[in-house]
């Protein structure tokens, strides 16, 4: 059976943890219950034992595997600080679908004897989400990982779809919101796509060189799959201190300025792009608690927003 590193650490992380709760097993047992070898098996044991854990072996009648009595994972080399860091670190890990290190969370909970590790939960999948982000993901990340071509189809801020075979470099979360940042092969430059845009991906057979991808990468920023870029504008909005909850989550501190009224001024820089419509469609959210005060254009085209909705109800 073939197996790799992280297949390897989760074996040993339940190997202690097994010797921890049991106070004698065989080779012979450990063998047939991770279905490899008895020489696997006291290899594992020996990069136990490398690494400070005091594990023991008896021949003979009631012999067996063992580890020594009271010993505790956090006295040999974590500090609590070095244990917290780990059980955060896989608990965020493992909140992004991968389900091995979750596993590895709830048996490093007990080997340091800890009840309090499930003290955070996140989950960066979308309200509404039936799996979709979760399965692109985890393709995206044997991909990226196995340096292999992935395909699927996307779909633009306007409901545009193409068909894009992509390089993936790496997994970027940023504004709310997973993107995958490659190489695409259509556009012949890098580009971050949303995982929330993608449908029907498909694992590659070919593959591609890390160092060619890397190059590319210096060459140019990668830039999001949204069409062409306009102009910066700077805009000014007036919101209502009804929405004041929304401000200082969605807004940065330096762009907001309470007015005497309670009411609120917010500035901020705005590039285009002309096949998008997610501004207005935000800034449309805000519903009659919100009025662009400058520019002129931007008004005007919400405007034109607004009344092609009211044609909905005339």
């Amino acid at each position: 059976m073939e197996e790799g590193e992280p297949m390897q650490v989760e074996r040993l992380f339940e190997i202690v943890f097994i010797l921890l709760h049991k106070e004698k097993v065989t080779a012979k047992w450990l063998a047939e219950k991770f279905e490899v070898s008895t020489r696997t098996i006291y290899r594992d044991l020996d990069t136990l034992s490398s690494a400070g854990i005091p594990i023991y072996t008896n021949k003979g009648n009631g012999g067996g595997i063992g580890i020594l009595e009271g010993f505790k994972l956090e006295k040999t080399f974590l500090s609590e600080a070095e244990q917290n860091d780990i059980l955060f670190g896989l608990q965020c890990l493992g909140a992004t679908g991968y389900k091995e290190r979750s596993q590895a969370l709830n048996k490093l909970g007990q080997l340091f004897r800890r009840e309090d590790y499930h003290w955070i939960q996140v989950d960066f999948t979308p309200w509404g989400d039936q799996g979709n982000v979760e399965n692109n993901f985890n393709v995206l990340r044997y991909s990226i990982i196995h340096r292999q071509v992935v395909a699927f189809d996307y779909y633009s801020g306007v409901g545009e779809k193409t068909r894009r075979c992509i390089w993936p470099y790496r997994l970027v979360f940023k504004g709310k919101a997973w993107y995958v940042e490659g190489y695409c092969l259509l556009r012949k430059a890098i580009r971050l796509f949303k995982l929330t845009r993608i449908r029907q991906i498909e694992q590659g057979e070919e593959s591609f060189l890390l160092e060619v991808l890397e190059e590319k990468m210096r060459e140019v920023k990668p830039q999001p799959e949204i069409g062409e870029q306009g102009d910066c504008i700077a805009i000014t909005l007036w919101v209502s201190k009804a929405l004041a909850y929304r401000i200082y989550d969605e807004f940065e501190v330096e762009q907001v300025k309470l007015l005497a009224d309670g009411n609120f001024e917010v500035n901020i820089d705005y590039i285009e792009y002309p096949e998008e419509d997610w501004f207005y469609n935000y800034l449309l959210s805000f519903g009659k608690e919100i009025e662009v005060k400058s520019p002129e254009s931007v008004r005007v085209r919400l405007k034109e927003k607004i009344e092609a909705m009211l044609r909905h109800y005339c």
